[in-house]
């Protein structure tokens, strides 16, 4: 797990990415992998636009609301996602709930690690978007490990290419939110519906057996680490004349 972390990182800083930024995107991709969530196909993926490099920075924008709004420009939210967390947490110092927004991004799901990182600071999270008719939710909370996450059939696409993060330390008001986005008789898209139970068992299994990456993926990866300069030691010195 450390090994592929320390390949992703490489790869990423090789595509241009900044160290917040590769540091960030490598550790969701893991902790989505590690979990059954697929992070590593979500990488191969976007690998197109992330071979692009950075592109437009994420930017606070103004909102007609109340609710702060980061444009992340088509950024992939593995990149992006700890800080519009990091925002809506800081939003929860001055109110009950801490909400933000995010806008035009990518890979929704890479929000996933940053809820449980805040879950083990003691608060409740929520996450949702929708994408080609369907809602997905995702719900973290202290003292469990991993998220739920669900997918509703829904009509409704008003929010696509936005998600809205949500935390509170009133777990009420978090699991209100997630009861009412869902609906008591709502249908899971192609039975989609994860307990944290399950992400906490598939981590055991990474912990205990190690992830298998795909080979291709491996060399795709390694060919973009290959950019980055290596610090120079006294044995890679030796040898190197003038």
């Amino acid at each position: 797990m450390n090994e592929l972390s320390a390949l992703l990182k490489r790869s990423f800083e090789g595509l241009g990415y900044q160290q917040g930024e590769y540091e960030d995107a490598a550790a969701a991709a893991v902790w989505l992998e590690a979990r059954g969530m697929n992070g590593i196909e979500m990488i191969v993926s976007a690998w197109p636009r992330l071979e692009s490099g950075p592109g437009n920075r994420v930017e606070l924008t103004n909102s007609a609301c109340d609710i702060p709004t980061l444009e992340a420009n088509a950024c992939n939210l593995a990149f992006c996602g700890r800080a519009a967390a990091d925002l809506a947490f800081a939003a929860t110092e001055e109110s009950h709930i801490g909400r933000i927004e995010v806008r035009r991004c990518q890979d929704c799901i890479a929000i996933f690690p940053s809820l449980d990182f805040y879950a083990a600071q003691g608060l409740y999270a929520i996450a949702h978007w929708y994408k080609d008719g369907v809602l997905h939710i995702g719900v973290a909370q202290p003292q469990q490990p991993g998220c739920d996450y669900c997918c509703i059939e829904t009509p409704d696409d008003d929010g696509a290419d936005r998600l809205t993060v949500s935390f509170s330390r009133d777990g009420e008001k978090i699991l209100a939110m997630a009861f009412e986005l869902a609906g008591g008789d709502s249908q899971y898209h192609n039975g989609i519906k994860v307990h944290s139970s399950e992400m906490q068992a598939h981590y055991n299994k990474a912990i205990a057996n190690g992830m298998t990456i795909n080979t291709d993926t491996v060399n795709m990866l390694t060919a973009a680490a290959d950019r980055v300069l290596v610090e120079a030691t006294e044995q890679s010195r030796l040898g190197a004349g003038e």
